[in-house]
């Protein structure tokens, strides 16, 4: 996974909503209702600002209503339990998620163990969530046509999402 990196400096100009029952960062454009588009995040969450960014950048230049859900939602034992163990998550409400500054901070890095993240993360703890998400962009939003792009850790499920 891509641990290092940069930060854009730019601020998000979208909302934070719900995609179901998933909390979800939304961006859109007024010209066309009709097509949505999924960010799956890398390791960096839903709330990472260049997902965000990007998120409005896509918004802006396809025409379309982009969603960035939070599918790294923790339940409260391993929440509490990485707040306990380790200093390099944030695990917060908003579920787990890399902290931007592993991006540049050669230490945080280091103290990064991405095994031990990819297996609490699995296709099989987070692909459920990530239909989910999927089918309400059809189901219950009424999108007629449905994309996705997934960076690093989302390119496995982008893959499963054109595959169903």
């Amino acid at each position: 996974c891509c641990i290092s990196g940069f930060a854009w400096d730019a601020e998000p100009q979208g909302k934070e909503n719900k995609l179901g029952s998933i909390d979800a960062y939304i961006t859109d454009t007024p010209e066309n209702k009709d097509i949505a588009i999924m960010i799956i995040a890398d390791i960096f969450g839903w709330t990472f600002n260049n997902t965000r960014v990007l998120a409005d950048h896509f918004a802006k230049d396809v025409g379309a209503t982009v969603f960035v859900p939070d599918l790294f939602v923790l339940l409260f034992f391993h929440r509490l339990h990485l707040r306990m163990l380790t200093p390099y998550f944030t695990a917060s409400y908003d579920g787990e998620v890399v902290p931007e500054e592993t991006l540049t901070d050669p230490e945080k890095r280091k103290g990064f163990d991405i095994a031990a993240w990819a297996a609490r993360n699995s296709k099989e703890n987070r692909g459920p969530t990530i239909f989910e998400a999927a089918r309400a962009l059809k189901q219950d939003l009424g999108f007629k046509k449905v994309g996705a792009v997934g960076y690093c850790y989302g390119g496995w499920a982008v893959f499963q999402l054109g595959a169903k």
